[in-house]
């Protein structure tokens, strides 16, 4: 299967329409069964695809880019849920800018964008 900046543009909306329907919740409770608070886990995915987006622009054999994204403490859920979108569409636009031969370093090996 092949996975296209297309996809990711199109789950990044359903995304953003899932966790805007629910700003006005607690994200300082856990996510679902998770030990992590539901703003930890929305945090952590904003990090990860622009962490992904690093490795696209970056492609490095052996390890991974040495950057990570923080959210500011006082962003609400709202801007919270514009730091993914964000996100998805820098790794989207990555994505689509980078050859299809080309590789990047991933722990389960080597990945193309």
């Amino acid at each position: 299967m092949t996975v296209t900046a297309d996809d990711l543009d199109r789950a990044a909306a359903v995304v953003a329409a899932t966790l805007g329907s629910v700003t006005g919740a607690d994200w300082s409770r856990p996510a679902g069964g998770l030990e992590w608070t539901c703003r930890q886990t929305v945090e952590h995915l904003a990090d990860t695809l622009l962490s992904y987006a690093a490795q696209v622009v970056s492609r490095p054999a052996d390890r991974y880019v040495r950057l990570a994204a923080v959210v500011e403490a006082d962003a609400g859920p709202d801007e919270l849920v514009e730091c993914v979108t964000c996100a998805a569409g820098l790794l989207a636009l990555a994505v689509r800018g980078t050859p299809a031969r080309a590789r990047a370093f991933h722990p389960s090996g080597q990945a193309d964008p």
